[in-house]
Parts: structure tokens; sequence; C-alpha cells
């Protein structure tokens, strides 16, 4: 008895291989599954940003307004300049000071950005450089400005 039980699940097992192999005899490859798409490449990372901070040298003339200190109008076309070149992200007046929010690769090229300024060279301004390190993102829009 136990021979025919085993005589009858090898016949059934190589009947089951024929039937299910039968179907790919002259049959055609499937189709390759084509590879999954490559994920997008990083984001580059982020240029560092650096906040720059000027404070009155002493070559600043009390007596005088801002726009008719020495070397005021080059120290506007050097922000004209950076702001030209994607360098200045932000720029803000506050109580006596003034900050701008600088694009570079390290401090020493935001440095080196700041003092080819005449008017720091001339020590009407000084200034101090800090690695600016955003945690909220947002948007900051001069008040006379239309909403975004």
């Amino acid at each position: 008895m136990m021979a025919c039980r085993t005589l009858f699940a090898t016949t059934t097992l190589l009947v089951l291989v024929f039937v299910s192999t039968a179907g790919f005899v002259g049959a055609q490859p499937a189709a390759p599954i084509p590879p999954a798409p490559a994920s997008p490449a990083p984001a580059p990372p982020a240029q560092p940003l650096f906040l720059v901070e000027f404070t009155l040298g002493p070559a600043w003339a009390p007596d005088k307004a801002p726009h008719e200190q020495l070397h005021f109008r080059e120290h506007s076309e050097n922000l004209r300049r950076l702001r030209t070149e994607g360098r200045l992200v932000l720029g803000a007046r506050y109580s006596d000071k003034g900050i701008v929010v600088l694009k570079a690769a390290n401090e020493g090229e935001a440095r080196a950005q700041v003092e080819v300024d005449e008017s720091v060279k001339a020590g009407v301004f000084r200034f101090a450089v800090f690695e600016f390190r955003p945690f909220y993102d947002g948007c900051v829009a001069k008040p006379d400005a239309p909403p975004r």
C-alpha cells in the first residue's frame, strides 16, 4: 500500500511538472523587466551663508548723513555688485548697524568680498563675519514691497 501511495505521489508530481512547463515550450521569453528608474540626483549642498554685521568705524562723521559719508557711494556699489552676482541674500539696517547675508564657500571668501569695500578700507565702517545657519525657511520682503 505504501508503494502505491509513493507511486501515485510521484506520478502526480511528474504530471504537474509537465503541465506547468508545457506552456513554455515554443513560447517567447517574456520581455525583460526594465530597471527601476534611477533615483533623482541628490541636490547639491547648499552654499554656506555668512552674516556680515557693519558697525560705525573711526572715520564715520557723526555730523553727516549716511549718504554723505566718505565712500558711501562705493559701499553701495559693492553691495549692488554682490547682489548682481547672486551672493547677497539679504540686507537690512537696525539701530546704527547694518547686516548683509552673503553666500560664500567659506568665511575667508565672505570676508574678502567685504574687504574690497572702500568705506571699510577707509574706516567708515567696521565689520564682523559670522556663520549664518537658518533653522526656519521663510521670506523677508521690504515693507513697501507687494506681497508675494
